[in-house]
């Protein structure tokens, strides 16, 4: 599991979370490089890994829905 393009992480691994929960720092790391607010693109997002160090594009991760916990 990974958050990408944090600034700062303010949750522990196994952590449980909820909507409006603050995870961390939204940042401009990455291919998210220059991003810096909303309007340039600014975000953060959640995948799931097959391999450390993806690259590019989709190849070595997968849809992380089937594996999150809803409560």
């Amino acid at each position: 599991a990974f958050y990408a393009h944090l600034d700062r992480i303010d949750v522990k691994p196994g952590q449980k979370v909820k909507a409006g929960d603050v995870i961390g720092l939204s940042g401009d790391t990455g291919n998210a490089h220059g991003m810096t607010d909303i309007k340039k693109g600014s975000h953060l997002h959640f995948e799931l890994r097959t391999i450390q160090n993806p690259g590019l594009g989709l190849v070595g991760r997968v849809d992380p829905e089937p594996y999150v916990i809803m409560t």
